[in-house]
């Protein structure tokens, strides 16, 4: 039986939640999902969503058979070819873009789960803030750390509405995120075998912090593969957190 705190805890977060719902016309595709949209904002947003529709259509093309890692090449060469070559006010515009139709699938097709169609948004998304938060670099301990995020939330519901509702100023996502929060549990994905499991009791790897196995016999049987990323892993982890610092550092001085 839930003590009465946590009861009165669940019925306040009903209430807001409710609350926000009606706000926003229970989730309206008018609402751009940050402060203070205006017709302004809808044109500039139009433009950045051409700059990336050229990676959206490359990924739809290849259908629901798409591989994590193609879409992580996809990503990259977005990256490389368009986004980091915008200027700041653009490169905050497009991930506005992502962050709104992210936001708008999940609120059409949360009954609907596609990992494609949810995996186009959130990848591309995962991959621009890894990069920007090690400044532009990329090695393959970045790629894992990515890769270890979008494992806790690929084919889970309740992760990818949490990522875009953490990343919203609106709160036409909260409802949603509190239901599956009450009903479900998280879920990640094995590194070995691929099995979806409860992420309470996945087993991280000791030494690189990144990758989750669903038993101790998939990460003994892993091993032998991951041994060389594993060790190239945490050489390259502190190289990122040096160049990460010193960047830090500069900034504080000027």
């Amino acid at each position: 039986m839930p003590s009465r705190k946590k009861a009165q805890g669940q019925t306040r977060k009903a209430k807001q939640a409710a609350a926000a719902t009606a706000a926003h016309g229970g989730g309206n595709p008018t609402c751009l999902h940050f402060d203070e949209p205006n017709d302004f904002d809808l044109l500039r947003l139009e433009c950045s969503n051409i700059v990336f529709d050229g990676y959206v259509t490359k990924v739809r093309a290849i259908g629901d058979g798409i591989s994590r890692e193609k879409i992580m090449k996809l990503s990259n060469d977005f990256y490389v070819n368009s986004y980091q070559h915008c200027s700041d006010v653009m490169k905050d515009l497009i991930r506005r873009m992502i962050i709104y139709l992210g936001t708008q699938c999940c609120l059409l097709s949360a009954a609907e789960w596609n990992y494609t169609r949810f995996g186009t948004y959130f990848m591309l998304l995962l991959t621009i803030e890894a990069r920007d938060r090690y400044n532009g670099a990329w090695n393959s301990y970045i790629y894992g750390e990515v890769m270890r995020s979008m494992s806790d939330i690929v084919q889970c519901p309740r992760a990818t509405i949490r990522f875009f509702h953490r990343r919203n100023s609106c709160n036409c996502l909260q409802e949603m995120y509190y239901n599956l929060k009450e009903t479900t549990k998280r879920t990640s994905w094995c590194w070995n075998c691929s099995k979806i499991v409860d992420i309470k009791l996945m087993k991280e790897c000791t030494f690189c912090k990144i990758t989750n196995y669903c038993s101790c016999e998939c990460a003994v049987a892993c091993w032998p593969k991951h041994k060389k990323d594993c060790r190239l892993w945490r050489k390259q982890k502190e190289k990122s957190k040096e160049r990460t610092d010193s960047f830090n550092d500069i900034d504080a001085v000027d």
